[in-house]
């Protein structure tokens, strides 16, 4: 990996951890916002939305429609909106499976748009869903990420060394099946030992909610990749040095986030 890209990595851990164990939940909450609002930006301007009223338009919709459901929504409301977008997660799996022709937008898509809005909703809503656990159960966050953390970087190494089948070579021609492969094995490692660690009532169900949470962020990943070139843009932005915008780092993050909520209410 560049050295760029590394110490990026590394600083952005040394931050993100401690906010997550030590800092009061309302702040946290300010601060997901903040970070839903930078990646909703870069997302509808990669779907060719860039005034600011547009913008703030559907980013009030994503806060407000996030918020409702937590607030407003019961436990087994909330477990059948988790489930809703897990559905679609799953949908869009196939869809960018099945993908043999990518058109660039020339225009405003209001398809892409409109999907943003919804999985942005979606995913600062379990955000908040998470934040609402105990203290003790905020590691739970930092798993998830590093869930995330672990397949980027199995699918990079297993890539490297191994990689000659393309996953989607329409969308992504980096991304191989030994890289996804890899990447399952990597967080497989991961979610056993953390397993031994992490409170949870059944240790192999555990493990199952983990791999499928990687399965799903790679599918996150490719989404991201699939607008970028629709719209030409290598990355959603350039506000981390070497890893582009704040959509970068989060396309696997969105997705796995949702679906462990979801898996976590479910099964653990």
């Amino acid at each position: 990996m560049p050295i760029k890209r590394i110490i990026t990595a590394l600083i952005l851990v040394s931050i993100y951890v401690p906010l997550m164990l030590f800092v009061p939940a309302k702040y946290i909450i300010i601060f997901y916002g903040a970070v839903v609002i930078i990646a909703s930006i870069e997302w509808f301007r990669l779907c060719k939305f860039n005034s600011l009223l547009s913008n703030l338009f559907f980013i009030t919709i994503i806060l407000i429609s996030a918020f409702s459901m937590s607030i407003l929504s019961d436990a087994h409301d909330k477990f059948y909106l988790l489930f809703f977008i897990s559905f679609l997660w799953l949908c869009l799996s196939v869809f960018l499976t099945l993908i043999k022709k990518i058109e660039v937008f020339h225009q405003k898509n209001y398809f892409f748009m409109l999907m943003g809005v919804i999985i942005m909703s979606f995913f600062y809503f379990a955000t908040l869903e998470l934040l609402n656990m105990t203290e003790e159960d905020r590691v739970f966050f930092i798993y998830v990420m590093a869930i995330v953390w672990f397949a980027d970087s199995g699918a990079y190494i297993g890539g490297k060394l191994l990689g000659s089948h393309k996953m989607s070579p329409v969308i992504s021609p980096n991304k191989t099946i030994e890289g996804a492969i890899s990447a399952m094995l990597f967080v497989l490692l991961y979610a056993t030992v953390a397993s031994f660690f992490i409170k949870s009532d059944n240790q192999i169900n555990f493990i199952i909610v983990s791999m499928i949470s990687a399965f799903v962020s790679i599918y996150g990943d490719l989404l991201a990749s699939l607008i970028k070139r629709k719209s030409r843009a290598d990355d959603t932005g350039s506000i981390f040095p070497g890893h582009g915008g704040m959509l970068d780092r989060l396309d696997s993050t969105i997705a796995s986030v949702v679906i462990f909520m979801f898996l976590y209410q479910w099964i653990l």
